[in-house]
């Protein structure tokens, strides 16, 4: 049987990671293909996670932190998922808006801190650990951001970077 609070938890700390990491991927302005695929995967991976925290949020089994916690969550989502929507629907690596869309994710940082506030009590009430997931898409996504700053600002093309492999 699964710990639904555990996945609750996950959740919610996967979408505040992917979160941080759009921000970090609208602020190097991603004028290449590599970027605008991250930003869909982070999409997508968003959208399934609001997916299932929609499904958690009812189990009986959830305590009302948890309960609020993933209310909370997919508040965060759907901010994210407006955003990225915005750049893969209707501009790719031509929109003109990368600083005012890192700057739309960025006023969702007090919801965002409360999601994991909320998302750190549950875990501590609950003798839960931490998510190892989060972590794995900051380690994937950052260095991609940054990688894509160096190679803009030096005008040196695309960096070689992969994000196949796992699903974060």
């Amino acid at each position: 049987m699964i710990d639904v609070r555990r996945e609750v938890c996950s959740a919610v700390d996967q979408i505040v990671a992917y979160r941080e990491s759009a921000i970090a991927l609208f602020a190097s302005e991603p004028a290449y293909e590599v970027g605008i695929e991250a930003i869909r995967k982070i999409l997508l991976n968003v959208e399934n996670l609001m997916d299932v925290l929609e499904l958690l949020k009812s189990r009986p089994e959830l305590s009302d932190g948890a309960v609020f916690t993933a209310v909370v969550g997919l508040k965060v989502g759907a901010s994210i998922a407006a955003e990225l929507g915005q750049v893969i629907g209707n501009w790719g690596i031509f929109d003109p808006a990368w600083g005012a869309r890192k700057t739309a994710l960025e006023r969702g940082s007090g919801l965002a801190e409360m999601a994991q506030a909320r998302s750190n009590g549950v875990r501590t009430a609950h003798k839960l650990g931490p998510s190892r997931s989060a972590i794995k898409i900051k380690k994937k996504y950052l260095p991609l951001a940054e990688a894509i700053t160096d190679a803009r600002l030096q005008n040196a093309g695309a960096p070689k970077y992969d994000i196949a492999g796992t699903y974060y």
